[in-house]
């Protein structure tokens, strides 16, 4: 996972540095000065944030040789199964659905009856409260 975390980042940062060229040259760069000017601030850009994964990547291998699991130390993102999917958006203590909930029902207030309503029937819908779905309901 460290190689492909470390190969996704460097596309990334070459993506950018491409991107912030084109930008950079956009603003009017007329004269070749100017022109190199921009390459430069961007490959400037470019190397600081491969010092930065160079560092990142030595903290991340440092904590995982540190570890007590060592090299047997499980991937730090994994695959949710299907319960801990709707844990994690519905049923939880902190779930996203829940999250929204009480968002939506501070901003409606008690000002506004149509929007107060709709998270009746949205809290129905969901059953946020009153009883979290179950996989086949999802």
């Amino acid at each position: 996972w460290g190689k492909r975390f470390a190969a996704e980042a460097l596309r990334v940062i070459e993506e950018e540095n491409e991107h912030l060229v084109n930008h950079l040259l956009a603003k009017g760069c007329s004269t070749e000065d100017e022109k190199k000017e921009a390459r430069d601030e961007a490959d400037g850009v470019k190397h600081s944030r491969i010092q930065s994964l160079a560092i990142t990547l030595d903290k991340i291998k440092y904590a995982l040789r540190h570890s007590k699991l060592g090299k047997n130390a499980p991937p730090p993102v994994r695959v949710l199964e299907d319960m801990e999917t709707i844990e994690f958006l519905w049923t939880g203590e902190k779930s996203i659905g829940k999250q929204v909930y009480k968002v939506i029902k501070q901003i409606a207030g008690k000002r506004n009856k149509a929007l107060q309503k709709k998270l009746g029937y949205l809290n129905k819908l969901l059953k946020i409260e009153l009883c979290p779905p179950t996989l086949d309901e999802v």
